[in-house]
């Protein structure tokens, strides 16, 4: 989940993301244990990996059909929790099919299973305070309104490479992002940039890169479904500090790791998944009334300040993305 919170305090803009109680415990809870994998799959070593979880857990990120961490066994209590938390946010999230086939797609490139359950609900910012997505025990939501928002910066995206863009990237953002914002809770279609004003040429450059933008959002929810996010709320809330230490954001630090090394399995392009948590970041405080304009995300000050240890500054997230991309061999 990218929850967000903020306070008001322009020029200048300070921005705080709420904490999803997330990590990788592979090998912590279960030290050399291990569910049995897929058929025709190997089966997976599981060890703990003390100095860094994430870059041991890309071994199995390489799986040719990518499922849940085999490391990580839920128990019988656990699972029911998780079931019972899964029910009650199903029951307050609506779904659509609007940018289902979209789901599919990006489940394919980066070889993630296909029963994943990975739903699109219309307007997560409708009656919550956070944007992007969110992941229960076993259940994935998307934010669609910040699909549609991502599917006409693409648009955009494919108009400035064919040198055919009516305005500056900033104006185009904004443009976007307050038509997207005026009417809360519905979904409006596109409002600024239309993919039928394209060629054949610019829909192919427009696909790759919304492929690259809602890639980099969905797969960071996939990463916490991963790695067990329920399970490991639960277990966090047990773990004496004498026996790990776990710094504040790692928890999301992770999710945005393994975003990055799912984006590069995939083929997307690094620089849009990056720019993806500006996008996000833009959206939720403009609904909130927390920005004015995109110039603000951009700005050093907010790129670089971090007011809550549950996330890293955007810029540290960008650059834990990029490691995961990097990571991805």
């Amino acid at each position: 989940m990218s929850a967000i919170s903020a306070v008001k305090v322009f020029p200048t803009l300070t921005a705080v993301f709420l904490l999803h109680f997330f990590s990788f415990c592979d090998g912590v809870n279960n030290q050399g244990t291990s569910s049995q994998p897929p058929t025709g799959q190997p089966q997976t070593v599981c060890q703990q990996v003390a100095i860094n979880p994430v870059a041991g857990g890309l071994t199995e990120l390489h799986d040719p059909i990518l499922s849940r961490d085999e490391c990580e066994i839920p128990t019988p209590a656990e699972a029911l929790s998780g079931q019972g938390h899964d029910t009650q946010l199903a029951a307050s999230l609506p779904t659509t099919t609007l940018f289902a086939s979209q789901i599919a797609t990006l489940k394919s490139q980066a070889g993630i299973d296909p029963s994943v359950p990975i739903y699109v609900t219309p307007d997560i910012l409708c009656g919550n305070s956070f944007a992007g997505g969110i992941t229960g025990y076993g259940i994935i939501f998307v934010d669609g309104k910040f699909l549609a928002v991502l599917y006409e910066y693409a648009t955009y995206l494919a108009l400035v490479d064919l040198n055919e863009a009516p305005t500056d990237q900033f104006t185009a953002i904004n443009n976007i992002v307050y038509a997207h914002s005026a009417a809360p809770c519905v979904d409006l279609g596109e409002q600024v940039f239309f993919r039928s004003s394209l060629t054949p040429a610019g829909v192919a450059l427009a696909t790759k890169h919304f492929d690259s933008l809602s890639g980099a959002i969905m797969y960071h929810e996939y990463g916490h479904y991963w790695a067990w996010a329920y399970v490991d709320s639960l277990r966090l809330q047990f773990v004496p500090g004498a026996q790990l230490f776990y710094y504040p954001s790692k928890i999301e630090d992770d999710a945005d790791f393994i975003s990055g090394a799912l984006s590069k399995r995939a083929g997307h392009e690094l620089a849009l998944g990056q720019q993806m948590f500006d996008l996000m970041a833009f959206e939720g405080f403009l609904r909130l009334g927390l920005a004015s304009n995109i110039q603000q995300i951009d700005s050093a000050y907010a790129q670089f300040l971090q007011t809550s240890p549950s996330y890293q500054s955007l810029a540290g997230r960008k650059q834990t993305f990029a490691n995961g991309y990097a990571g991805y061999q």
